[in-house]
């Protein structure tokens, strides 16, 4: 499958171990989002995305990224930045990675499936996990 995926580009972002597990199950997966522009003593975890959008745009509509052809799936982990839309009809995911202080309630109408990192009461729970 072709992924398209979301998220500021934080070296220990959530989103970031989910694309190592996508890519280690076959995945081909197609980063987007802002650059984080924080200094890190540890360069081995820079994470560069794909199609780099600029630092503060709380939302990017993917129809702005048709160029890409075929998407299978459309992730976006919100952590003050997130995708909206799809491409070619493909479904979407919206993962919350910061339920105590974004109320995502108001964006669950915009994607097929939402995950929430803590035990809101709304989506779908999966909790917060690290990848070795």
């Amino acid at each position: 499958m072709r992924i398209l995926v979301g998220y500021n580009h934080h070296p220990v972002s959530i989103g970031r171990m989910f694309i190592r597990a996508m890519i280690r199950t076959g995945h081909e997966v197609i980063t987007v989002g802002p650059k984080w522009a924080g200094r890190y003593d540890h360069p081995e975890y820079d994470d560069i995305p794909d199609i780099e959008i600029p630092r503060g745009l709380p939302t990017w509509r993917v129809n702005f990224l048709d160029q890409l052809g075929d998407i299978d799936q459309v992730w976006s982990f919100d952590a003050r930045f997130r995708l909206r839309g799809t491409v070619n009809n493909a479904p979407s995911v919206l993962y919350g990675t910061d339920p105590h202080v974004i109320d995502y309630r108001s964006y669950l109408r915009e994607y097929g499936y939402t995950f929430i990192s803590q035990n809101t009461g709304y989506g779908t729970w999966i909790p917060l996990g690290y990848d070795p």
